[in-house]
């Protein structure tokens, strides 16, 4: 099994997302795709050793996000996780 998470310009919250798919009792296959920029692998540096971090610089929609991390596995099931940041209390 692969989980594709999908993070645009690198939001803190990749790091969380990361962290709670290694911790699960099944291993899984885990590949980020991050588009928009950002630092994705200053954000994500304490997995870098368990994931495969797919980074491109122009936006993506999901959808294509999505693609890039299917095209980079060739596990049997795939799911998802999209990063949503947090939104800032006003």
């Amino acid at each position: 099994m692969a989980v594709v998470v999908i993070g645009f310009r690198a939001p803190a919250e990749m790091a969380a997302a990361v962290a709670s798919l290694r911790a699960q009792d099944v291993a899984a296959e885990i590949v980020v795709v991050n588009s928009g920029g950002g630092a994705p692998e200053v954000v994500l540096a304490a997995h870098l050793d368990h994931i495969r971090l797919i980074a491109v610089e122009a936006p993506l929609m999901v959808g294509a996000a999505r693609n890039i991390g299917i095209d980079a596995t060739r596990a049997p099931l795939i799911g998802f996780r999209a990063v949503i940041p947090a939104l800032a209390v006003r």
